[in-house]
C-alpha cells in the first residue's frame, strides 16, 4: 500500500447533530491501482464515546441525534436494536470512511483503530462492533471485507509500540 495523502484532524460532515464527524488521520492511499480510504483513530486508554444507547438517550428533542445515527445505521446496513451496547463513536467513524470513499471513486473503505494501550483496552467494544458484520477482529490484523453502500469495508487495530509512552 502507497500513501498518497494524509489529513490529520479531518472533518466529515454528517446529516443531524451538531458536529461533524472529527477523525484523527484520514489517508488516501493505492493499492493495486486502486484507492482506498482510510479513517484513523488513536486511542491510548479514552473509550470510543457512549454506547449508542446512551449517547440517544441524553438528546433532547430537536437534536438531531436520531436523524443522525438513522443515517449510520442506513450507510452499514444495521438497525438501532443491533447497536444498543456498541460505541457510538465506532460507528460515526465507519460512515466517514465510507463517506470518503464514495467521494473520491474508491472502492474501498478502512476504519483503523492505531491503539497504544499497554492493556488493550477498548479492544473487546472494537471486537464487538466488528463482529455485527460477521468479521472477527484481530491485533494487528485487517479483517473484512463487509459490502455496504457499493464500498468494501474494512476494519483494523493495530497496536503502537509500548515504550512510546514511556519516552
Amino acid at each position: 500500500m502507497e500513501l498518497l495523502f494524509a489529513f490529520p484532524e479531518y472533518k466529515v460532515p454528517l446529516p443531524g447533530g451538531k458536529r461533524e464527524s472529527q477523525n484523527d488521520i484520514y489517508v488516501i492511499a493505492k493499492s493495486n491501482n486502486n484507492l482506498i480510504s482510510i479513517m484513523i483513530e488513536g486511542k491510548v486508554s479514552e473509550p470510543f464515546d457512549k454506547t449508542v444507547l446512551d449517547w440517544i438517550s441524553n438528546s433532547g428533542r430537536n437534536s438531531g441525534k436520531q436523524d443522525r445515527l438513522d443515517f449510520l445505521l442506513n450507510k452499514l446496513n444495521l438497525n438501532q436494536a443491533q447497536v444498543q451496547h456498541i460505541r457510538y463513536q465506532l460507528l460515526h467513524r465507519t460512515v466517514s470512511a465510507i463517506i470518503e470513499a464514495q467521494r473520491i471513486g474508491a472502492k474501498n473503505a478502512l476504519m483503523l483503530v492505531h491503539s497504544f494501550s499497554q492493556t488493550k483496552e477498548w479492544f473487546d467494544d472494537f471486537a464487538q462492533f466488528v463482529k455485527l458484520f460477521g468479521l472477527t477482529a484481530k491485533i494487528n490484523s485487517i479483517v473484512g471485507p463487509y459490502q455496504t453502500d457499493g464500498i468494501d469495508i474494512y476494519f483494523g487495530w493495530t497496536k503502537g509500540d509500548e515504550n512510546y509512552l514511556t519516552k
